[in-house]
């Protein structure tokens, strides 16, 4: 959560550009994740699709991130 929050000062800064918004969308998966690590805690590990949506945000964020970077 903090690396999103931490992306919208940077556009609310001017650090980088306002296209950037859109590396804050996989932030849905990361909140599924969150609430299955809530639900299920150390045996989070039975659940797949918790996992499945942590790996989907841990590479999307910084890929939509220098997606929008690059193509400015």
């Amino acid at each position: 959560m903090a690396a999103y929050l931490l992306i919208l000062i940077y556009i609310a800064k001017g650090y980088i550009p306002n296209q950037s918004i859109i590396a804050v969308i996989p932030i849905v998966f990361s909140l599924f994740a969150l609430f299955g690590m809530n639900k299920h805690g150390a045996g989070i590990g039975d659940f797949p699709q918790y996992l499945g949506a942590n790996v989907a945000a841990a590479t999307l964020t910084p890929l939509l991130l220098g997606i929008s970077i690059v193509y400015i």
